[in-house]
């Protein structure tokens, strides 16, 4: 509805790839070697245009962090 007002809030990891220019959230089942389950932000932000809220806030608490090191954090997770 236009009154209405939508919060997205996203705490964890998040990736960026310095060769595509592309970011993603990583949601928990996130594998680093099957990027079939990380989110491109693109998507995310296409998705939100298409919301008719009146104020939209998106909150990210992510912790960007090299490939290698996230691998080794998701593993013991």
């Amino acid at each position: 509805m236009p009154e209405d007002k939508l919060l997205i809030y996203y705490a964890g990891h998040g990736f960026y790839n310095q060769k595509t220019e592309k970011a993603y959230w990583l949601p928990v089942d996130a594998e680093t070697n099957d990027t079939t389950n990380w989110i491109i932000a693109d998507t995310i932000t296409s998705s939100i245009k298409g919301i008719s809220a009146k104020q939209i806030l998106i909150v990210s608490d992510m912790a960007n962090e090299p490939i290698l090191a996230l691998s080794s954090k998701m593993s013991s997770c």
